[in-house]
């Protein structure tokens, strides 16, 4: 098995390879550090359908890992280098479908750990990320720790539409974990949001 600082590096070396001595990536240089990173990912995805979870997982977030900081200094108006990211975010989604509950808890740990750091928060994959916490959550100890990193998410100076994604992430996690008294009393709580009145509604 190779190692994940293996994806690490070959990821890496493919955004630094384009970029120029103030470390900007021009419009072409964007491009072939896609063509880069999509070969890496069509291994994560060979690997998920050979059944070595652990290895996809690894590549998925070394691309996430390797691309999302370059993305301030590069241009990506063709959209082409953020769906690289997109794509291993949904890999990481799919990969959990078919995890161990060991390595679940060690998917959970990685998005919990890095959700609220920049640049994720900045470029709203740490959003992503969060998301996929939420899905992951399966104790009461797992539930503390994401509710802990989206009350940090949420308080952020520019916070936009964070409270209210915080707000939605609880939700999903109180509806499969507590019961309609304690779901409805927090969608109460919480009515000033958009969508969590309409989940309300719905909820009556």
């Amino acid at each position: 098995m190779i190692k994940k600082q293996t994806y690490d590096g070959r990821v890496k070396r493919a955004v630094k390879r384009e970029q120029d001595r103030w470390g900007f990536i021009d419009y072409y240089g964007a491009a072939r550090v896609t063509a880069k990173v999509h070969d890496v990912l069509d291994r994560a995805d060979s690997f998920l359908e050979q059944g070595r979870t652990v290895e996809a997982i690894w590549i998925y977030q070394a691309v996430i890992e390797g691309v999302v900081p370059a993305m301030a200094h590069a241009d990506d108006s063709a959209g082409i280098l953020s769906g690289t990211i997109n794509y291993a975010c949904e890999g990481l989604r799919r990969a959990a479908e078919g995890a161990t509950e060991q390595e679940k808890e060690e998917l959970f740990a990685y998005c919990v750990r890095h959700a609220p750091l920049e640049p994720y928060m900045d470029w709203d994959w740490g959003w992503e990320l969060a998301e996929l916490a939420g899905e992951l959550v399966r104790t009461a100890a797992e539930r503390m720790t994401l509710f802990a990193a989206l009350d940090k998410m949420a308080g952020r100076r520019d916070k936009g539409y964070g409270p209210e994604m915080a707000a939605l992430i609880k939700l999903s996690v109180m509806r499969r974990m507590d019961d309609d008294t304690a779901v409805q009393g927090f969608m109460e709580e919480q009515i000033r949001h958009e969508k969590i009145r309409q989940a309300l509604a719905r909820f009556h």
